[in-house]
């Protein structure tokens, strides 16, 4: 049996089913994932969860079965967020944990995303790499079968989210759980708020028969915009199949990007001396918060695995990416949408303004947002842009970053996509729209 090398990724293993991922191909990477962690000489359980794609329970059941083939047993917690993923790995003290999904990729891909002790991410860097060089060769079947114990860390987590409610007044919004995994957790969390929720498809459904799993999406944002326009809401949210991410749209409709909502986050929780993990992509002012806060932005790659190491490096407070990732390091350094809700909701409730004229006090620059492009030779690509404008300050911390006086670019492959995104950002709408033109000819030159 062939493993196509490229299903890993940046920070976990993707691709389309059953051409790429089906149970052989998974059974194999559960049994290099035990290798992986006795090279390590990491003991203990291992715990597996899967989102609500209809191809999961099978893959699910997959990787369980190559996992115990090797000896090791397995805490089974089925279907779950990615958060409650993260939190039952730390939990359990387990030696690590995989996640069947594919976060907010279309229905017909599916994945697996893997964890360390203590839920720390395992990316291309700190794993991922071997794990594939394990699953490139025949591991041999134990003689001893690992147990299975199904696990539910469910209402500790509910728990824990309702601990971070300080909510002043009664906020009426709109939450959608795009028929993935984390709407049976919201319809257990929100009665204990006691807000005026207008819950949206919280039914697991992994044909995603409403809007596609991605909350980014056009047609996500129109779905729930719609909805927050007609219930005369006050904002609403988006959470993304697997949970981890949270996209909030106005009171009109509109999306608002997550660096902006973060910059919000930041000015309520940053205390002096406090580090905050931002990306490349994110717009140059929420650094500028962070300082006038007295913190210390710190900078990481795009990903949410690399984000959770860049934290707990630096031991910071919280983390950020535009998609709508906001890590907490309380939660073990990881990404939960419906923590972020809960912070969101108890500091807008003490706000005196609408949704939107506070998040504009978050952005001062006009910034494009990422804008992706199918290149077939994306190496090319960034090196037509990186000979364009040789003129500018560049550095390649995360793509291609080009700086000028009064605006900035960058350039980088998606790390879950066959796809290259580009962000702009400028001092005026004029000078920004100029440039996002002129870097999409170039672009568009090399497809």
């Amino acid at each position: 049996m062939q493993i196509n090398p490229s299903i890993f990724r940046e920070i976990d293993v993707r691709g389309i089913y059953p051409d790429e991922i089906e149970m052989n191909v998974v059974y194999r990477i559960a049994g290099a994932f035990v290798a992986f962690l006795e090279a390590k000489k990491v003991s203990g359980p291992i715990v597996v969860g899967r989102d609500a794609r209809l191809s999961s329970p099978e893959l699910h059941n997959a990787f369980i079965q190559g996992v115990v083939d090797q000896g090791r047993d397995v805490l089974d917690i089925g279907e779950t967020s990615t958060p409650l993923f993260y939190v039952s790995v730390a939990e359990s003290k387990s030696a690590g944990g995989a996640m069947i999904t594919a976060s907010h990729n279309p229905k017909e891909y599916n994945g697996i995303k893997f964890v360390g002790e203590q839920a720390e991410g395992i990316a291309k860097e700190t794993g991922l790499l071997s794990i594939r060089s394990f699953a490139m060769r025949d591991i041999p079947r134990k003689t001893s079968q690992g147990a299975i114990t199904p696990k539910d860390y469910s209402a500790k987590y509910i728990d824990f989210l309702e601990s971070r409610a300080d909510i002043k007044r009664k906020i009426k919004f709109v939450i959608d759980a795009s028929n993935g995994s984390a709407g049976s957790i919201a319809s257990k969390l929100l009665p204990a708020l006691q807000m005026e929720a207008i819950p949206l498809f919280f039914n697991s459904d992994g044909n995603f028969p409403n809007h596609p799993p991605n909350p980014l999406d056009p047609k996500s944002i129109e779905v729930a915009g719609r909805a927050v326009v007609d219930h005369a809401a006050e904002f609403g949210v988006i959470i993304d199949a697997d949970g981890d991410r949270i996209v909030f749209v106005d009171e009109n409709g509109k999306w608002v990007r997550g660096d902006i909502v973060g910059g919000f986050f930041v000015d309520c929780i940053a205390q002096p001396g406090d580090r905050v993990v931002i990306t490349k992509n994110s717009t140059k002012h929420l650094a500028e918060i962070i300082q006038a806060k007295g913190g210390e932005a710190i900078y990481s790659r795009v990903g949410n695995a690399n984000i959770k190491k860049a934290m707990k490096e630096h031991e910071a407070v919280f983390g950020i990416e535009p998609s709508g990732h906001m890590n907490f390091k309380e939660l073990h350094y990881t990404d939960s949408a419906l923590l972020s809700l809960v912070y969101f909701l108890s500091f807008f409730s003490r706000a005196n303004k609408s949704f939107k004229k506070t998040m504009a006090s978050y952005q001062t620059y006009f910034h494009t947002g990422e804008i992706n492009f199918n290149v077939l030779d994306q190496t090319a690509a960034m090196q037509m842009v990186r000979d364009a404008y040789h003129d500018g300050i560049q550095e390649e911390f995360d793509g291609l970053e080009v700086v000028y006086p009064d605006w900035w670019f960058l350039v980088r492959k998606s790390n879950t996509e066959p796809l290259l995104r580009l962000t702009v950002e400028a001092k005026t709408k004029e000078l920004m729209e100029e440039k996002r033109k002129e870097l999409e000819n170039y672009i568009r030159k090399s497809v």
